[in-house]
């Protein structure tokens, strides 16, 4: 599979005096309100903008259908020595992403949060850390990326544990999954396993060697959930407990992982 990568539609300096901060229209996406799996809106640099209807830009019809669904979002300018180079996450539909962002539409040939658990990988960060010396990771950056088409089992294992993160980065604050253990930590301790089953995809052949394998337990241990799923927060504490037990094999196998 080739990313296709595309630089925001906004052009910030171009509609500058265009934007509100009062929630007045479209909400406008800046690389510095996109986060891992999330979306601040308390940026570090700037405010949550939007702009008004009258004011929006003239798009193609290419462009209008891809603000119209939800699409992956990534922060374009990240530091050449930051360990962590590619930052994303998805936005819904109808919200504009300024030229401060990258986006890869909706195209339906692959599924878009398998491509999102993917882009955050400890695997592509890697392979981005080794391939740009810039700060600014271009289109071009992103669609060199190379992707792999998954296996039926494989990719439903890895959007399963990107909806467990991504409902974690969505709570309010005020939420705690387990009071022992903060979610964000929660949510890192989930995407190493999000990063297991990555490597997994692309060094088959070695975790084959090695009587590796992560799928078949996701499958087993993750159920599938979404937002509106009842006691949702109950699911995933119950299945991080699970994943702490001692005789967890995930939890046994990711520590093998890190000794090899």
């Amino acid at each position: 599979y080739h990313i296709i990568a595309s630089a925001g539609e906004i052009d910030m300096t171009k509609y500058k005096s265009k934007f509100n901060n009062i929630g007045l229209g479209t909400r406008v996406i800046t690389g510095a309100q996109i986060q891992r799996y999330y979306i601040t809106d308390t940026p570090s640099q700037g405010n949550v903008i939007y702009i008004n209807d009258q004011n929006k830009p003239g798009l193609s019809s290419k462009r209008e259908q891809e603000v119209s669904n939800p699409r992956i979002v990534l922060q374009r300018i990240t530091g050449v020595d930051s360990k962590v180079r590619i930052i994303s996450t998805l936005i819904n539909g109808h919200m504009y992403c300024a030229n401060s962002t990258n986006y890869i539409a909706n195209d339906n040939s692959i599924n878009i949060k398998y491509l999102l658990g993917v882009l955050n990988s400890s695997l592509v960060n890697f392979f981005i850390k080794q391939t740009s010396t810039n700060t600014n990771i271009t289109a071009k950056v992103l669609n060199s990326i190379p992707i792999i088409f998954p296996s039926t089992k494989m990719q439903e294992a890895i959007i399963r544990i990107v909806d467990y993160v991504l409902i974690i980065k969505s709570l309010p604050s005020d939420i705690i999954i387990d009071q022992y253990v903060d979610n964000d930590v929660m949510a890192r301790q989930f995407e190493n396993v999000i990063d297991a089953l990555i490597y997994e995809l692309y060094f088959s052949d070695e975790f084959a060697q090695e009587n590796i394998s992560f799928v078949d337990s996701v499958l087993r241990d993750f159920q599938i959930i979404n937002a509106n799923t009842e006691s949702v927060v109950q699911i995933i504490l119950d299945t991080f407990t699970k994943l702490r037990s001692m005789d967890n094999d995930i939890r046994n196998n990711l520590k093998y992982m890190s000794i090899k």
